[in-house]
């Protein structure tokens, strides 16, 4: 397809991983089939819960496909689900289980792609979401991520105030939390039939790997303020987090600068990885 011939109406897939899962995935469910624009389809992969019961009870719900899987990882799960979806589906939301959309956000998301032809995914506002309390933090928790020139990956505005960060921009790279994505784009950056991210990582930098990818390809990727989701994020800071975790971030970090071929970047991340493994950092 050309790239500035858009169709005038676009199906969405979402993908959404589960892991462990159970406290934060229902109103999460519930968001996706209170939009005002209803997902084409729903993949639920679970990759690997000890109890699959929570997400079982979806597989009655209609439009909700579930696949239960050992534990093969992020990247893997989203290839599963990606390969799953039909051909009719023009865009594909990769969500997070713990990602709050509003009820027009896949409205919204569609009309702003259908009008950027060059744009081959964007990501929202994310906005912090406390699960315990049921309430945003009132901060943001992404508004895309950006690298430093040595080779440190942070997503931008993580901490400020919500009202902050309100242009749109080009960014270097989209958070996996929430990416909407053209399927077109996903397709011109396939590892191999059906896999879109890198399944060498695991877990985390497998967005910025994409991302990347896609910015090669000479896809645009922006972040539209307009556009706002609630993130409960995972991952509690680096004090809160295991040292496995911790680890797999920064060789993940070093695979990924490799692929780059950055000497600097490449030094950068090799010290990060020994500061872990060494110094528990």
């Amino acid at each position: 397809m050309d790239r500035n011939q858009l169709p005038k109406t676009m199906k969405v897939g979402v993908v959404i991983v589960t892991h462990q899962s159970e406290s934060t995935i229902d109103p999460v469910i519930e968001a996706l089939q209170k939009q005002t624009v209803p997902a084409a389809e729903i993949f639920i992969i679970d990759s690997g819960s000890s109890n699959t019961a929570y997400v079982k009870k979806y597989n009655r719900k209609g439009a909700i496909e579930l696949c239960l899987m050992p534990n093969i990882g992020f990247s893997a799960a989203n290839n599963l689900g990606f390969a799953s979806l039909g051909k009719e589906i023009d865009c594909v939301l990769f969500l997070n289980p713990d990602l709050i959309l509003p009820v027009d956000f896949l409205e919204k998301a569609i009309s702003w792609l259908n009008n950027h032809p060059k744009v081959g995914a964007l990501t929202p506002k994310l906005l912090g979401f406390d699960f315990k309390t049921n309430e945003p933090t009132g901060l943001i928790d992404s508004a895309g991520i950006t690298g430093a020139w040595y080779g440190r990956w942070y997503d931008r505005g993580q901490g400020k105030k919500s009202h902050e960060y309100d242009r749109e921009e080009y960014v270097d790279a989209l958070c996996g939390a929430c990416m909407f994505c053209r399927k077109e784009a996903l397709l011109s950056v396939e590892i191999s039939p059906g896999q879109v991210f890198d399944e060498n990582f695991f877990c985390y930098k497998e967005d910025i790997d994409l991302s990347l990818r896609l910015a090669k390809e000479g896809w645009e990727l922006m972040f539209v303020p307009s556009l706002i989701a609630y993130h409960g994020r995972g991952w509690k800071g680096r004090k809160n987090t295991s040292h496995l975790l911790r680890l797999m971030s920064a060789e993940n970090e070093l695979k990924l600068h490799l692929k780059q071929k950055n000497p600097i970047k490449i030094f950068y991340s090799w010290l990060k990885v020994w500061g872990v493994k060494v110094f528990d950092l």
